[in-house]
């Protein structure tokens, strides 16, 4: 059961950690299935994380170096500077808890329901948030630049979306679900 208030992306990542039969090299979702700590993590596990950001134009770039001495030519400006001093202090935590998922010792949905549980940002959560900042700013400047990987993740989205619209197609009644257990009585009730 995951509740309504969770985003998808510790499921995300969940899923492609236990997932034996299909391994993905570039795993999309919609504009509510991402975090920052969701791209630093997704990095960090080797695997490539490409949302479709819903008013990509809006979202915060970010920069290592302070804005007055950024180039004054670019096309888009980083709006904030990475917090990098919490990224090398808790950078050994960070690595054991990716080492804790890679070796299936917990899940990433249990870890970032751990981490969210606390009434302060706790030091890994922040680590990962800023790591992920890095990665999510360089992410969006590809989107923006890469007509073939804007066109990637939308084809990659289009298939999920065919797939629910197919379900709404064949199923029956309210919830669209199959009311049979067994294999062989669910291809009856198709027929």
């Amino acid at each position: 059961m995951i509740s309504a208030a969770d985003r998808e992306g510790a499921y995300v990542i969940d899923g492609l950690m236990h997932n034996n039969e299909v391994k993905s090299d570039i795993h999309s979702t919609d504009t509510h299935g991402y975090t920052e700590a969701v791209f630093g993590l997704t990095h960090l596990l080797g695997f490539s994380f490409a949302p479709r950001i819903k008013g990509i134009h809006k979202q915060t770039l970010y920069i290592f170096k302070p804005k007055n001495q950024a180039g004054e030519s670019w096309a888009f400006r980083p709006d904030k500077t990475i917090n990098e001093s919490v990224i090398r202090g808790n950078w050994h935590d960070l690595l054991r808890l990716v080492c804790t998922i890679k070796l299936k010792e917990n899940t990433a949905s249990d870890i970032f329901r751990r981490l969210n549980s606390y009434s302060r940002q706790h030091a890994r959560d922040q680590t990962l948030k800023a790591f992920g900042q890095v990665i999510k700013s360089l992410f969006i400047l590809r989107y923006i630049d890469e007509l073939a990987l804007r066109q990637a993740i939308e084809k990659q989205l289009n298939k999920v979306e065919l797939a629910k619209r197919f379900t709404r197609a064949v199923a029956v009644g309210n919830p669209r679900e199959f009311s049979q257990a067994e294999k062989e009585e669910q291809e009856v009730a198709e027929a």
